[in-house]
């Protein structure tokens, strides 16, 4: 894969695709050099956006998890 390829807007698709229940395959096209840090941080806002269910629930079990081994510290 080349610097140029376009993949990462795949994945937020494939993920799209997938929830669905498709069985689809994504293929990257090709963007200008100075478009892709944009394009790259819309994918990556976008994604977050759409799995911020997950993201949410696994912060708050990482944030249960970490008070869980503070009280534990203290408590030793």
């Amino acid at each position: 894969m080349s610097k140029k390829d376009t993949s990462y807007h795949v994945f937020r698709s494939g993920n799209i695709a997938h929830g669905l229940g498709l069985d689809a395959d994504g293929l990257g096209s090709k963007t200008k050099w100075y478009f892709y840090t944009n394009a790259l941080i819309r994918e990556f806002a976008a994604n977050i956006n759409s799995q911020k269910k997950n993201h949410i629930t696994n912060a708050l079990f990482v944030l249960l998890l970490c008070l869980m081994v503070c009280v534990l510290y203290f408590m030793i």
